[in-house]
């Protein structure tokens, strides 16, 4: 009679590769939640920190619209002349330029 020694560990390997794998499934979900609730947790902590941030108005509709004050041309005296759309006023020795008066 010959002694042969039982090996019933033939088709274990399969259930120990299966058990790592879930393992390691799971300790990876765990370390995505706690990092999805850290990254939660630090934004709001940020972000009740920061100022306020009032929202601005991007546009002026037409009807809001300013328009702007017309013109008002005075009249020429009689010691000033309108030379290309500026006012000159003479003076005793020549003209003087009113650079804040159009005409």
């Amino acid at each position: 009679m010959s002694y042969r020694p039982q090996n019933n560990n033939d088709g274990l390997w399969w259930e120990i590769a299966l058990g790592i794998f879930v393992g390691q499934l799971m300790t990876a979900a765990l370390a995505g939640v706690v990092a999805v609730c850290l990254g939660y947790f630090t934004l709001r902590s940020v972000s009740a920190a920061l100022p306020a941030v009032t929202p601005q108005q991007l546009y002026t509709p037409r009807s809001q619209h300013v328009a702007p004050a017309p013109l008002q041309l005075r009249e020429l005296e009689s010691d000033e002349r309108c030379i290309q759309h500026k006012r000159f006023r003479r003076l005793s020795n020549g003209w003087q330029e009113l650079p804040n008066d159009p005409c």
